[in-house]
């Protein structure tokens, strides 16, 4: 009777085994993703039929190329990532011109359509309901764009710092669209681009993976949902400051926490192991070259009404307006289950405790704690009111980032054309399956030496 043993050929013994059977589940993830994508054609959609005939056929010719024995998917890895995300971005462009115009995927599509279509007409978006957007815009009855307060209200307030605005704006300016969504496709998939140029050759198709979950992909930026442009900059400062490069950590960490407020654990928590780990002059560098970043993008929303940015920026945090309604996983899912309801200020006490306890152990075992301080975040929202499933998604990217760094140790050997070596290393790859005995084998071994 046959059974599975260690010291065989199992996958944590062969890596190429692993690493196909990655692409294996690139695959299925693909033909998921082709299955949703299928469910909403519509008749005479003639390019809905090429994007979905295009997912199916490519989720499972990469099943059968990593199943099949006579391919080396090393080799041909590049071409694989550059047709898949073609793949990707193609479908989140149709999905963008697909939707009627008068759509919004959620409050936060809308509330950052309106906000940016008011600052292209002079007015202060955080002094303005954004619930005004039904009176000048047509809003389809289909929109799922309602947060709910505890009064049987709706929020109305614009509750963001302001950094996504600078973008948002540029687009609303320069696009007939009332829905934004171009700018938050092109930072996904820019995203993207980065972290598989950025990491090594065999987590590439792990990063495809977590492109395919809703909350960071093209498809679901192509419907407003801002994440990525928050997202982006919080992994590119994580990725400095494994690299230690803290300069430029600095500058990206700031834009983030210029933009939402769920890169604010994170970032703190960067800056508490600098301060630990660097110099009192490097700490207050970091610190003034973060502070510089994030005041160049709110500066003009605070400085035009100081309250009303106040309100906007620290609205999850403080007691405005009427309290929103419990909601997502974690321990307000006892209260969301009815099993029993937990205080609000029950709520509160645990996530001061949670930041506390993360701020000391950062400082008390810095070496431990740089590899969970991706995860600072979701930790502190475990225990808060309102845990929305896409904060965990919103953390896998960030843990990719970790992993990759941790396997490679990049802050003792920093590497600034790192996208060049992925380049090299991918033809080195290829070279060395040309036969020994061509002019061009001969050649390149030349070039190695």
């Amino acid at each position: 009777m046959g059974g599975w043993t260690m010291g065989s050929s199992d996958l944590l013994n062969d890596p190429e085994a692993m690493y196909s059977a990655l692409w294996v589940a690139v695959g299925v993830m693909l033909l998921f993703v082709a299955r949703r994508t299928y469910g909403a054609l519509f008749e005479g959609d003639l390019a809905g039929v090429v994007m979905v005939t295009q997912l199916f056929i490519t989720g499972i010719g990469i099943v059968l190329l990593a199943t099949w024995e006579p391919v080396d998917l090393r080799r041909i890895s590049l071409p694989l990532v550059v047709w898949t995300v073609w793949t990707l971005l193609a479908v989140a462009f149709y999905n963008f011109l697909l939707l009627p115009p008068d759509f919004f995927g959620s409050d936060v599509s809308l509330f950052e359509s309106y906000a940016a279509h008011l600052v292209t007409q002079g007015e202060h978006p955080m002094a303005h309901s954004m619930l005004d957007a039904r009176e000048v815009w047509p809003i389809s009855n289909a929109s799922a764009n309602i947060t709910a307060t505890t009064t049987g209200g709706v929020v109305s307030q614009y509750s963001y710092p302001g950094g996504t605005l600078w973008s948002s704006t540029l687009e609303a300016a320069l696009t007939p669209y009332n829905r934004l969504g171009i700018a938050t496709v092109l930072a996904s998939t820019t995203f993207l681009a980065w972290l598989l140029a950025r990491v090594d050759v065999g987590l590439e198709p792990l990063v495809l993976l977590v492109w395919m979950v809703p909350i960071v992909r093209p498809v679901s930026a192509s419907l407003g949902m801002i994440t990525p442009l928050w997202l982006f900059p919080l992994a590119v400062g994580l990725a400095a400051w494994y690299d230690g490069r803290l300069d430029a950590a600095a500058l990206a960490l700031g834009v983030a926490v210029a933009s939402k407020q769920l890169a604010w654990p994170i970032a703190g928590l960067v800056a508490v192991h600098v301060l630990r780990t660097r110099s009192p002059r490097t700490g207050g560098r970091f610190l003034a070259l973060a502070g510089a970043a994030t005041a160049v993008l709110v500066a003009p929303f605070a400085l035009w009404n100081p309250q009303a940015w106040a309100t906007s920026a620290l609205f999850p945090f403080l007691p405005i307006g009427d309290p929103l309604v419990a909601q997502g996983v974690g321990l307000t899912s006892l209260t969301v289950s009815g099993v029993f309801e937990v205080p609000r200020t029950f709520h509160r006490v645990l996530v001061v405790g949670m930041g506390a306890a993360l701020i000391g152990a950062t400082w008390r075992w810095p070496d431990r704690m740089r590899w969970v301080i991706p995860f600072a975040t979701i930790l502190t929202m475990l225990v808060h009111y309102r845990t929305l499933p896409s904060y965990y998604a919103a953390t896998v990217p960030l843990a990719v980032v970790a992993l990759d760094a941790r396997f490679r140790g990049r802050e003792e050997t920093p590497r600034p054309t790192l996208f060049f070596d992925r380049l090299i290393k991918r033809v080195q790859i290829a070279g060395d399956a040309v036969p020994e005995d061509s002019k061009f084998a001969e050649a390149y071994r030349r070039g190695r030496k």
